[in-house]
């Protein structure tokens, strides 16, 4: 799957375990696109239910009474690295679904490479924390924001091959929001196929207007720095008008 892109992540064992010396399934699998987590608890420390790994278990998660459904349409609080586990797949998720034009070009091309890249990015994002220390590959519990951070990091330039392919669209769209989240800009890269004014559009949840604003430029691709930095942190949905056409929105979060 790796050579595909497609990173996995494994809970490890249950037991308070060195895996390095022990062996566990899947976590102990040398494969280099395999993220294994360990479980956390509430006041960060490892819980002492949970293996371990220097060379082997390279991240923490919460996993310590999480809540999550139960048989018989119950809801109830569960404790194991099954359940710290699905914390970093998510996280990988929206790494990727943050990830700029350029990189998921890239992506298609070099899918084993960029995979990696990825992995690299989540563990370097890890908050360090004592009790892992020594015992994980980072040392370090999941820290989505520090993550997102990392993928900054990538260098976002889009080629002239890129945009071409971008511009040959014949109908206004939006390309990309970045970063995101953001707390005080966010450059907004988007289509539009004839001349005349683009209308920008950011709605809250409640669906009222929260922003908007006018920019003259002709048919193309295009790439401008909008402030965010007067409204409220929370979720928005940005949209883009012209002619009458409605490119379709782009959630992106507002931070603090």
């Amino acid at each position: 799957m790796g050579v595909l892109g497609i990173l996995s992540a494994g809970a490890t064992a249950n037991q308070n375990i060195d895996v390095d010396a022990q062996g566990d399934i899947p976590t102990a699998c040398a494969s280099p696109w395999l993220i294994s987590v360990t479980n956390t608890t509430r006041n960060d420390v490892r819980n002492t239910g949970a293996a371990y790994g220097l060379t082997t278990i390279d991240i923490g998660a919460p996993g310590t009474s999480v809540m999550s459904t139960l048989p018989s349409n119950a809801y109830g609080n569960q404790t194991g690295t099954s359940m710290a586990t699905p914390h970093v797949a998510g996280a990988l998720g929206l790494m990727l679904s943050y990830a700029c034009p350029q990189m998921i070009e890239d992506y298609r091309q070099h899918p084993d490479s960029i995979a990696l890249i990825i992995k690299d990015m989540l563990l370097a994002g890890a908050d360090s924390i004592a009790s892992l220390q020594n015992t994980t590959v980072t040392g370090g519990r999941l820290n989505l924001h520090k993550a997102l951070l990392q993928m900054d990091n990538y260098p976002c330039v889009l080629t002239s091959s890129l945009k071409k392919k971008l511009a040959s669209q014949s109908v206004i769209s939006l390309s990309y929001i970045a970063p995101n989240p953001a707390s005080s800009q966010i450059e907004i890269a988007y289509f539009i196929p004839n001349d005349g004014p683009a209308y920008f559009e950011i709605y809250d949840i409640a669906g009222r207007l929260a922003l908007s604003e006018t920019l003259n430029n002709g048919p193309g691709f295009h790439a401008h720095l909008l402030s965010i930095s007067e409204l409220e942190s929370g979720n928005y949905l940005l949209l883009i008008r012209q002619a009458g056409q409605t490119a379709k929105p782009m959630k992106f979060i507002k931070l603090p």
